[in-house]
């Protein structure tokens, strides 16, 4: 895709492993429960927004009773195949924070619409996706997988903004440079906050001032 080295020494593809091919191996959840055993996630759900889709069942979430976590199901882009999960640590201080339990890419999106909002975590894309018009995609950190990449150019939206933590704003700027001439719009959005953690207004504020 014409990376310059430059930019694979800055980090936005990271190791070989995210050089996912197109084709990923289907994933099995049957490790995991029903989140509805474990009060404290749910509690989590609620707090970052996206109970009320676990209810409806926009999104699939499981609970890991070893690890104690919140487990997001990702599917691939363009099917149903469940091809990772992604959870995130119920503990004070467990390490590492969020988890992928396979070695690909765990790129996650939700929604429909013609604008791509691309963020870093899960809860996030889910706010986003609750918008008008707004397909929301979490890379499960900072690196643009190839499988993501070869989706914002087919999936042909009107505009695709990155918005990415403040502390990755560098890296934000490096995806948008990449797509800038393969999509039909794509900007950089600097939040202040977390998706997830603004209520409906701010994120419509946020949103759609940009247009």
């Amino acid at each position: 895709i014409g990376l310059q080295k430059h930019q694979i020494n800055n980090g936005l593809f990271k190791k070989p492993t995210d050089f996912v091919g197109v084709v990923q191996e289907e994933f099995s959840t049957a490790n995991f429960i029903e989140l509805a055993y474990s009060k404290q996630g749910l509690k989590y759900l609620e707090k970052v927004q996206c109970l009320d889709l676990h209810q409806q069942k926009h999104i699939n979430v499981k609970y890991d009773l070893k690890q104690d976590r919140v487990v997001f199901i990702v599917r691939e882009l363009n099917s149903n195949r469940i091809v990772n999960a992604v959870g995130r640590t119920m503990k004070t201080d467990g390490k590492p924070k969020w988890y992928k339990y396979a070695k690909t890419s765990a790129d996650y999106k939700i929604g429909s619409g013609k604008i791509a909002i691309v963020v870093e975590d899960i809860p996030s894309a889910c706010v986003a996706s609750k918008l008008s018009n707004v397909v929301g995609i979490s890379m499960c950190g900072t690196v643009l997988s190839e499988n993501l990449y070869q989706h914002l150019l087919q999936e042909g939206y009107d505009k695709v903004w990155i918005c990415l933590d403040k502390d990755a704003a560098l890296k934000s700027m490096y995806i948008c440079d990449i797509l800038k001439t393969k999509v039909n719009y794509v900007g950089v959005l600097f939040p202040e906050m977390d998706l997830k953690n603004m209520n409906a207004d701010q994120l419509e504020d946020f949103i759609y001032q940009h247009g």
